[in-house]
């Protein structure tokens, strides 16, 4: 039988005292177990956290490659300041839960390799670091380590997303009409959104527009920070999508042109 009232640590007799009520006697926590115990809970917590941002991340579809963008790894120059601190400006917006700005979202603008997608991810990576975590899902999620679970559902708390143009043109084709639901849908409710290269899409030129138009009004209407990365000028953009989609555009999201043409990540 376990003799608990010597630590298991130090081999010292700990300090009781006797419950009349409960008839027994409490030892009291040797400050070695103590110690051992809070470092073991911290462990269990971060592994749980790392599992629980992991989750979060997987959820939004970032590109693998795209993980580690963050503000921190940027290399930041006079061709990259002022998207960078739009940026910035918007996931801040967003964590502090402020709708009342109309312009929520960024255009980024400029040639391959000048770090618009890069920036754009940053948003979303930086808004899911942020964001205060589910401590109820942290619970569930070291309860499960405990009994080791591996899969593990829970609230996991994300609301970002990340498309490319040409796969949200792919998706709208596969609408269930029996239960009328479309794998669009949970783009199209996402805090926020980056939709990346916009005007790469071939086809339908008609059916490209009224899928974006869809989209952006819809969060236009919903004031739903949306952020897109394009190679095209503005007045190309305007072109390719048309007054409607690029009116809706130019209402919720400020245009920003990277002059930069490398990519701007240490």
């Amino acid at each position: 039988m376990e003799n608990n009232s010597i630590c298991s640590i130090c081999g010292k007799e700990k300090e009781s005292h006797y419950n009349e009520y409960a008839q027994r006697t409490f030892y009291i926590e040797c400050e070695c177990e103590k110690q051992l115990r809070l470092k073991q809970e911290k462990e269990a917590r971060d592994k749980a956290l790392k599992f629980y941002y992991d989750k979060r991340m997987n959820a939004s579809r970032v590109l693998k490659k795209e993980e580690r963008a963050l503000f921190s790894n940027m290399i930041i120059d006079e061709h990259n300041q002022k998207a960078v601190d739009a940026a910035k400006y918007i996931t801040a917006l967003m964590l502090k839960g402020d709708d009342t700005q109309e312009k929520n979202g960024l255009i980024l603008s400029g040639s391959r390799g000048s770090g618009k997608t890069y920036i754009a991810v940053s948003v979303i990576n930086e808004y899911n670091r942020g964001e205060p975590v589910n401590e109820n899902s942290v619970k569930e999620i070291i309860k499960a380590h405990n009994n080791g679970l591996k899969d593990i559902d829970f609230d996991i708390g994300s609301r970002c997303r990340f498309i490319k143009e040409r796969d949200v043109i792919n998706l709208s084709d596969k609408y269930n009409y029996r239960d009328n639901i479309s794998p669009l849908d949970e783009f199209k409710n996402a805090k926020i959104l980056v939709v990346d290269d916009v005007g790469s899409s071939y086809g339908d030129s008609k059916k490209i527009v009224s899928v974006l138009f869809d989209l952006f009004d819809y969060r236009y209407s919903q004031q739903l920070s949306t952020i897109i990365t394009t190679n095209l000028s503005k007045e190309e953009l305007h072109a390719y999508l048309g007054e409607r989609t690029f009116d809706r555009l130019r209402c919720c999201c400020h245009y920003i042109k990277l002059a930069s043409p490398k990519s701007r990540r240490k």
